[in-house]
């Protein structure tokens, strides 16, 4: 069942469906317009480490990683500092990097330069580390 004419929500539709009209006719003349529309949400690489060995983190990976994150777009939003609140276990590293999309974190986390410095994490701590949508 669609929505009447004289609905509110005949009217959003109609204003998304003359908006995205307007989008693909300006895209005939002007592609960077359109690039610089942000359709995707963002996506972000969230980390809760404990170490085990902080030396060789930090030696293997820690000082290593923000310049990989960086090739791929990431910027790094939250590192370390202290937690107001908790829930669970509690962990010695908190870490939040924002990408221009999921599918960049991913491409990060697959790419030979994050794989030869992974085992420094992996060796030296213990904990997750997850890849979500923003809204």
């Amino acid at each position: 069942m669609s929505p009447s004419h004289d609905s509110p929500v005949f009217g959003v539709l109609s204003h998304v469906s003359r908006f995205r009209s307007v989008v693909r006719l300006w895209a005939l003349f002007d592609n960077d317009f359109v690039r610089s529309i942000d359709f995707m949400p963002k996506g972000y690489l969230v980390g809760h480490f404990t170490l085990t060995d902080k030396a060789r983190f930090m030696g293997e990976y820690g000082t290593k990683v923000v310049a990989v994150l960086e090739e791929f777009g990431g910027k790094l939003l939250v590192r370390g500092g202290p937690v107001a609140y908790r829930e669970g276990e509690s962990a010695d590293l908190e870490v939040v990097v924002e990408f221009a999309d999921s599918e960049a974190a991913q491409r990060c986390l697959q790419s030979e330069a994050y794989r030869t410095i992974k085992p420094g994490r992996t060796d030296n701590s213990t904990g997750r580390l997850v890849i979500v949508d923003g809204v």
